[in-house]
């Protein structure tokens, strides 16, 4: 369902030409994503926290961040970007440099997976190494490809 936003936003793309509505409903979307995203990590880092922390829900939340991490390629689709004057925090660097930034979003899938597939399995000590490694992964993307606040 949540797909449906970011299907409207590439058919604007494309049957509009690129207007400055489509690029605007495409950040919006992201921004709407990239929030979901924290939220969940942080619910994630939260339930850690515990003395003794739910696996199974911290699996679920797994399972929401991997799916994300697999989808995000797909929120930033050509002609989204910072063109046509809409602001957004999107640096132009994701569409002049394609394959880094498909680079960056698959290390950020690594990360997740293997959270996911360490929940699942009930290591939390596999977890909990995972943490960082999410953490850094969104930290380098942010680095190269989000304008900094």
């Amino acid at each position: 369902m949540q797909r449906l936003p970011m299907a409207a936003a590439l058919a604007a793309l494309m049957l509009a030409g690129v207007s400055t509505t489509a690029v605007q409903a495409a950040d919006s979307f992201r921004e709407t994503k990239f929030k979901l995203i924290a939220r969940t990590n942080k619910a994630i880092n939260d339930e850690l926290k515990k003395p003794a922390p739910d696996m199974k829900a911290i699996a679920a939340n797994a399972v929401k961040l991997d799916r994300m991490a697999a989808e995000l390629p797909g929120w930033f689709p050509k002609g989204s970007g910072p063109k046509l004057g809409v602001k957004t925090h999107a640096l132009p660097a994701i569409w002049e440099q394609p394959a880094k930034f498909a680079a960056a979003a698959a290390g950020l899938r690594a990360a997740t997976t293997a959270m996911k597939t360490a929940s699942a399995a009930g290591d939390l000590a596999a977890v909990q190494a995972a943490v960082p490694k999410i953490g850094a992964s969104c930290k380098a993307c942010h680095a190269d490809f989000k304008e900094q606040d």
